[in-house]
């Protein structure tokens, strides 16, 4: 029985097809050969001086090897003949090195180095020759920070002893905003230096030590660049924003309808809401924010904004329970006097409205929050709107003249009108009716009507409706 080798390791065949393969190219032989001794030496074995030629046998990890091997340290020279294939090389020692300088090119078409050396940085044993290559003209070369250049150590802490993960282009862009520090292509790092999005953790950033240097970028680089940040900034310029170490900016507030000093405000409620990896309480909040504002769906939200749907209903969550002290302290007839209410009757309802001393004006109203179809059929018809045609619940909110809120109630079904939640409203809230006294003032829309006259006889409340006088 004949027993198939692999041309590059020596080593007999497994009977699996899948895990050879049949030299087939010239290029394909070149690399073989070139790459066979130094791959011998890594095995501890002796070369038996043969060499690879069309329809040979090899693994496919040792052609991988060989890719990888060539790539790395030969260098063509492409101004005179091309190599013979079956022309060995002698083996490339590597001295020590004393850098000065180091110039690196961010392109995967580059595969050397272009490094200024005290000492010989290649030495051919054959010719004792250094070989460098040279920056093609249509490149920028710009001296700035950069990281630690490594592919089989972790730029980060420098260690070759843990599982490394190649550092995409998102993480170096979110780096480089953060630190002004370049992460060179293809450097990897430690798993533990990463946070769940693959972006380095803030231990990591402390960790690492930047050099100063000069970079080269071709025009292939520099387009890629500038997609990247435009990609990244597309989505998240809006959330990114409001980290704890960003400045907040009037257009992303637009989107909450809040002042800078408001949304602080809010913030300082969330004692016990604690920071995450993912996530800041700034960022948290303005995602609650933005849902209560818009009413918009939690996957809208999380197709917005870049993040999952279960980011979204966990910030919610956890932001609403964290804001139960706010609504305590800003919410609620009980927070003021019946003096300190009063006070906020505005001069125009006074002259309009008031006719004795000490009358306190009210305005109600209902509005409405869109919600999602329900599966349950009860509740589904509960929430549908037939004025609006769509699924629905309903707010019902009372404020003083100057538009400072009393308290806000519900949710109400789609199908209450407003009559029935004022006379609901009354009938709960105990300090409501202390509040309210014989004489005091409602201001409403029409769609009070059909409580007016017992807001009078039970309440001896007056209510203000506008006039509409039939045609």
């Amino acid at each position: 029985m004949t027993h198939l080798y692999c041309i590059s390791c020596q080593s007999r065949l497994v009977c699996d097809r899948k895990t050879f393969q049949v030299i087939s190219n010239d290029e394909m032989i070149r690399k073989i050969n070139l790459a066979k001794p130094n791959l011998l030496k890594k095995l501890n074995k002796v070369c038996n001086g043969e060499k690879a030629k069309i329809g040979d046998y090899i693994h496919k990890n040792c052609r991988v090897k060989s890719e990888y091997w060539f790539q790395n340290n030969f260098v063509p020279n492409t101004s005179s003949d091309s190599i013979d294939a079956h022309v060995e090389l002698p083996e490339l020692q590597l001295p020590d090195l004393h850098l000065e300088t180091e110039t690196i090119i961010f392109n995967e078409s580059f595969t050397t180095i272009d490094t200024n050396v005290t000492n010989d940085l290649f030495k051919l044993n054959a010719a004792d020759e250094t070989s460098t290559t040279t920056v093609s003209q249509d490149t920028l070369k710009i001296n700035m920070q950069k990281s630690y250049s490594s592919h089989k150590k972790c730029f980060v802490c420098r260690s070759d002893k843990n599982k490394l993960k190649l550092i995409t282009n998102e993480a170096a862009l979110n780096f480089l905003a953060k630190t002004d520090i370049y992460v060179v292509n293809g450097s990897r790092c430690c798993h533990s230096h990463l946070d769940e999005k693959g972006f380095l953790n803030n231990d990591a950033i402390k960790l690492i030590k930047p050099i100063v240097g000069d970079v080269v970028f071709d025009e292939n680089s520099i387009k890629d660049l500038i997609k990247s940040f435009q990609n990244s900034k597309s989505k998240n310029q809006f959330y990114t924003q409001f980290e704890s170490s960003s400045p907040l900016e009037d257009d992303s507030l637009k989107l909450i309808g809040f002042s800078k000093d408001e949304f602080l405000y809010i913030v300082d409620y969330l004692n016990n809401t604690k920071e995450s990896i993912k996530r800041t309480k700034q960022q948290a909040l303005f995602i609650y924010l933005f849902w209560l504002r818009h009413g918009l769906s939690m996957e809208t939200i999380a197709t917005l904004f870049d993040i999952s749907f279960q980011d979204v209903s966990r910030y919610c969550f956890q932001i609403r329970s964290g804001l139960k002290s706010f609504v305590e302290d800003n919410l609620g007839v009980k927070r003021y006097s019946r003096d300190d209410w009063l006070a906020h009757n505005t001069e125009m309802v006074s002259k309009l409205f008031i006719e004795k001393e000490n009358q306190l004006i009210l305005i109600a109203d209902g509005t409405y929050c869109y919600c999602e179809k329900s599966s349950n059929n009860s509740f589904q018809r509960m929430t549908y709107s037939g004025q609006k045609k769509r699924h629905l619940v309903k707010p019902f909110v009372v404020c003083v003249a100057d538009g400072t809120i009393v308290d806000i109630y519900g949710f109400y079904a789609a199908t209450a009108n407003d009559a029935t939640i004022m006379e609901d409203v009354l009938s709960r809230d105990n300090f409501l009716r202390e509040l309210l006294q014989p004489e005091d003032i409602l201001i409403a829309d029409r769609g009070f009507r059909d409580c007016q006259k017992t807001m009078k006889e039970k309440y001896n409340i007056n209510v203000i409706l506008p006039t509409c006088k039939v045609l």
